[in-house]
């Protein structure tokens, strides 16, 4: 038997709220191929990292249904993945794997289900604050 000694804390219910909307940098923190329970069809997941900041260590999961029956949806993804690659200035994406601890800034919204999402990517720099609005959106330029 081993005698751990650990004393039950209080701690606050943490809600998963989605990040505000905005650039962050961020790191490719997982990257693996699964299978749609519903769709049977594989599906690229990748995990990002906030990697600094107020949100550092949060977490966004983007999936890429590359291999899915409905042509518009694979070439979203291929689109998507495309823009990811030039934001990482790599020609071409070979394996997903290479994908993993590579940094890259990108831009969070909400989707339809108001979850995080990443919207847009480039490559990494400064981040420059974004001007909120009460509203929790970012202000337009002309703002």
């Amino acid at each position: 038997m081993v005698l751990l000694n650990i004393d039950a804390i209080e701690t606050e219910n943490q809600e998963f709220t989605p990040l505000p909307w905005g650039w962050y940098a961020a790191a490719i923190t997982k990257s693996e191929i699964r299978t749609g329970k519903d769709s049977g069809f594989d599906f690229l997941n990748l995990e990002f990292t906030v990697t600094s900041g107020d949100y550092t260590s949060r977490k966004v999961w983007m999936v890429y249904s590359l291999w899915h029956d409905k042509p518009d949806v694979a070439k979203w993804a291929k689109v998507a993945l495309g823009k990811l690659a030039a934001a990482l200035l790599m020609p071409s994406i070979e394996d997903h794997e290479e994908l993993e601890g590579k940094q890259v800034d990108i831009k969070v919204g909400l989707d339809k289900k108001g979850k995080s999402e990443v919207k847009y990517y480039r490559a990494p720099g400064n981040i420059p604050p974004t001007p909120e609005s009460s509203n929790g959106k970012p202000k337009p330029a002309w703002a």
